[in-house]
């Protein structure tokens, strides 16, 4: 997998692991966003995000280790297991 290609699969997954959490505490999907009332227009497949929202969360992906880091973790990148080589 490429460079690429990993950092898209992070965006995504971490996109819709943020969307199930904040659906799981009661927000809504709505065409037009609406905070006091708990409704929001990104609450979509990455996919079917804007250019826009998709950006967004690149960005975010891509501060992590940053964010990380300055809580004094380090990210590690594992082997494969023998089941994904």
């Amino acid at each position: 997998m490429s460079a690429d290609q990993e950092v898209k699969m992070n965006v995504i997954v971490t996109g819709n692991v943020t969307m199930d959490w904040i659906l799981a505490a009661g927000w809504q999907y709505d065409p037009v966003t609406d905070k006091k009332n708990t409704k929001h227009a990104d609450l979509v497949p990455w996919e079917d995000l804007s250019v826009t929202a998709q950006d967004k969360d690149r960005d975010f992906v891509y501060l992590i280790p940053n964010i990380l880091s300055e809580a004094g973790f380090t990210i590690v990148k594992l082997r494969p297991m023998k089941a994904e080589r």
